[in-house]
């Protein structure tokens, strides 16, 4: 055994091992299932049109994300019983 496999704790290692077994399963999905293409194609056209849109509007880009930002801290505080 090297340091580092010494070093980890039986959590640790049990991370890791799911850690692994997920990479597997989205690998496999990934490879295998038919619907996984359209989702990606999906998705990168998404982020395309995101960027256009952050290009031609990057101050209402700012502000949208501020108002997002502030609503979800808002709620958090509130559910959080905060003063």
């Amino acid at each position: 055994m090297n340091k580092t496999s010494a070093s980890q704790t039986p959590i640790s290692q049990s991370v890791i091992d799911s850690l692994k077994q997920a990479s597997s399963t989205a690998t496999n999905f990934l490879e295998n299932d038919p619907r996984a293409q359209e989702i990606a194609d999906l998705s990168k056209e998404w982020a395309k049109e995101a960027t256009k849109f952050i290009q031609r509007n990057p101050w209402a880009a700012v502000l949208g994300a501020a108002a997002i930002g502030y609503f979800l801290g808002s709620t958090r505080n509130r559910g959080s019983g905060s003063r």
